[in-house]
């Protein structure tokens, strides 16, 4: 496996190249199963799992961190709220609380997607009324 051995070795080799190239990378990985029980069950090299495995952070789901939606949704505002003819400045009423009230199945990319979709159709809207 390539990138086990860039991890392992710090080398990479280009398609063609004979000799490898040093390199100082940092691995950051992300997974929503449990990857211990999956290299109990065979899913997963052990080897992989244990050089990733260096410093593991836990972040709970959005769902179990609603005191963070209010603060994401301002973010992703700010991030794609002047796009468009017509900026989006902030929300209506109701709509933090009704963030709060939703699970985000799709964690935090699905709020994100929800913020641009609502500034992509707060322009269409004003334009069509």
């Amino acid at each position: 496996m390539r990138l086990l051995h860039v991890l392992e070795e710090g080398t990479v080799k280009r398609v063609g190249e004979n000799c490898g190239r040093h390199v100082r990378v940092r691995c950051f990985a992300a997974t929503n199963r449990n990857l211990e029980k999956e290299v109990k069950a065979g899913r997963f090299r052990p080897d992989l799992y244990y050089r990733l495995h260096v410093v593991p952070l836990v972040i709970p789901p959005l769902r179990e961190r609603f005191e963070d939606i209010p603060l994401l949704a301002d973010h992703f505002l700010r991030r794609y709220g002047g796009f468009g003819d017509s900026p989006m400045q902030g929300y209506g009423p109701g709509v933090i609380e009704a963030f709060c009230r939703y699970p985000w199945p799709g964690n935090v990319r699905e709020l994100e997607n929800e913020v641009r979709r609502s500034v992509v159709f707060s322009g269409k809207a004003e334009r069509s009324a």
